[in-house]
């Protein structure tokens, strides 16, 4: 499964926060919010990274972009080591990896219209000049699906999907070459999200982009992604290659993900299987020992409680951590 050409290699990432106490904070604990995940993002592709709110995801991401500090493992883009770098040496790689916010009002600036916002990134480094920057301008607008009317109009004046558009105009002026979509359509209507979806599909084709791509919609994600990382408490609990993630789905929390799918037949919907899960996520404070996700597993037993499972594979582009592989139904 490991690519030698891959264009981004995440190797045992953790970020655990510290928890203080007191005048002096004094540290008390610490909160694991992503805790030793690997996975890889080859060029090209589109890699997803799926879950329940508070299980990692967008603290993986942001720790990608050094946007939050790693407490352990390796981050290699194009073979280097993007955490080992300082700032000087970080510099250069920036502009090659963005990030497509979740919220598009948030995420911009209501004081700057639309194609202020996008010259902006333009001119930071001064490789454009002004009217060579309102060019570039009017074509990511374009190419983005946007009129050059729109960048006249500040964010409160634009739709969610059209400040959605303006946000990937934005991340396309630096040229990436790796994009971090954090949950990137969940705060717009259903039939945009389609259109948003088939926009980054498009541009991935024509520009040879690679996408990591965030979310907590199973059903989103196996429209773009080529291969999908389920994350639980901060960890890696399965990687599965989407074309195979409903037809062969081995960990007992990616199904039960699964089955919270809607499906618009009735009676299939009628019929269906579905998988409630027993308690709440374990606070990531106390993290529990063994599998972290035998709380809420209706097949754990003794070994789940106190042994950690590693990741293991079980086909091309499918690797699980589980003591129960094959043995589940």
């Amino acid at each position: 499964m490991e690519d030698k050409n891959a264009l981004l290699k995440v190797d045992g990432l953790s970020v655990h926060f510290p928890l203080t106490s007191g005048f002096t904070k004094k540290q008390i604990g610490y909160v694991r919010a992503v805790d030793n995940v690997s996975f890889e993002v080859p060029k090209g592709k589109t890699i997803g990274i799926v879950g329940e709110s508070g299980c990692g995801k967008t603290t993986t991401g942001k720790a990608i972009l050094r946007m939050v500090h790693a407490t352990g493992g390796k981050v290699y883009f194009e073979g280097k080591d993007l955490l080992a770098m300082n700032a000087k040496e970080h510099k250069a790689y920036k502009r090659k990896l963005q990030m497509i916010f979740q919220d598009p009002y948030g995420s911009l600036d209501p004081r700057q219209k639309a194609a202020s916002i996008i010259k902006e990134v333009l001119v930071a480094d001064g490789d454009y000049e002004s009217s060579a920057a309102d060019a570039r301008v009017n074509e990511l607008l374009t190419m983005v699906g946007l009129s050059e009317e729109i960048g006249e109009r500040y964010p409160h004046e634009m739709s969610g999907g059209q400040r959605q558009r303006v946000g990937i105009a934005r991340a396309l002026a630096c040229d990436p070459e790796l994009i971090i979509c954090d949950e990137p359509v969940s705060a717009l209507d259903v039939s945009i999200q389609a259109q948003i979806i088939n926009l980054l599909s498009h541009l991935q084709k024509e520009l040879g982009l690679s996408y990591l791509f965030i979310a907590h919609d199973l059903a989103v994600v196996r429209h773009i992604a080529d291969v999908v990382n389920v994350m639980y408490l901060g960890k890696l609990v399965e990687i599965i290659d989407a074309n195979e993630m409903y037809s062969n789905p081995q960990h007992p929390y990616t199904k039960a993900l699964l089955s919270a799918i809607p499906v618009v037949d009735y009676y299939a919907e009628k019929q269906r299987k579905r998988i409630q899960l027993k308690g709440e996520i374990p606070s990531p404070i106390n993290f529990p020992s063994g599998c972290p996700f035998h709380p809420r597993c209706p097949y754990a037993d003794e070994k789940c409680k106190k042994e950690m499972p590693e990741l293991i594979s079980t086909g091309l582009n499918h690797k699980v951590a589980c003591h129960h592989i094959g043995k589940i139904n």
